[in-house]
């Protein structure tokens, strides 16, 4: 869970019934972005290729612009790559992450996707959960 008007990120464990919370830095604002001609369909959503380049690698992501996959408001926790794409309403349904060496680091693809409202609820941590945080 990622709560990123106060820029913490928090490692929940259901099975456990336990989190943990970390601060996470606010990235370097140096991005380049190419929105391409190119399209493509993830989860049967037609999507547009996008590249964003950052001091730490390269993203490419097939995108829709249906809204902000990321609070538009406090963006500041997120990644360069994320910021960017987030500021532009533009919601990832595939991206494939390289370093700058070329070699590929990560990988996500949405498999299905359905829009409704969903209660805010959903995104919070239970209050039954025990904070696991190791203590300095």
């Amino acid at each position: 869970v990622v709560d990123a008007a106060h820029a913490r990120l928090f490692v929940v464990d259901d099975d456990k019934k336990t989190f943990q919370g970390q601060s996470i830095e606010a990235p370097s604002n140096d991005v380049t972005v190419d929105k391409t001609a190119e399209k493509d369909t993830v989860a049967g959503v037609d999507c547009t290729i996008f590249r964003v380049r950052d001091a730490r690698g390269l993203t490419e992501a097939c995108v829709v612009s249906r809204g902000s996959f990321a609070d538009p408001k406090s963006r500041a926790a997120l990644l360069p790559w994320q910021k960017e794409l987030a500021s532009r309403g533009a919601i990832p349904l595939r991206a494939t992450r390289k370093d700058s060496s070329g070699k590929e680091t990560s990988r996500f693809v949405v498999v299905s996707m359905a829009e409704k409202t969903m209660d805010a609820s959903l995104f919070g941590i239970p209050k039954s959960y025990r904070n696991v945080a190791q203590k300095k």
